[in-house]
């Protein structure tokens, strides 16, 4: 898998993605939702905010934009093996 600097640029296209983000001066990595157009997508109400970036989802406050995130990359594909296995 190859990591993307955020500074050299977004994920052209919305989708889950993989992410490299710095929280209280540690690195972590997560999946995160990346939204490249969040005006045509009805199941996200944000107050302040609508674009592009990476966002997570809270059972109590709903979606809200991910700071701090450095890299991203593709989410690997499951193996056909386990696939298999589990459905």
């Amino acid at each position: 898998m190859e990591w993307n600097m955020c500074k050299n640029g977004l994920p052209l296209k919305s989708g889950k993605y993989l992410v490299i983000r710095l929280i209280f001066k540690h690195l972590s990595v997560d999946t995160m939702y990346f939204a490249s157009d969040l005006s045509n997508l009805d199941q996200y109400s944000f107050k302040y905010k609508k674009r592009p970036g990476f966002y997570d989802f809270d059972s109590e406050y709903g979606y809200y934009e991910v700071d701090k995130v450095i890299a991203w990359g593709e989410t690997p594909e499951i193996p056909q093996e386990i696939r298999e296995q589990y459905n």
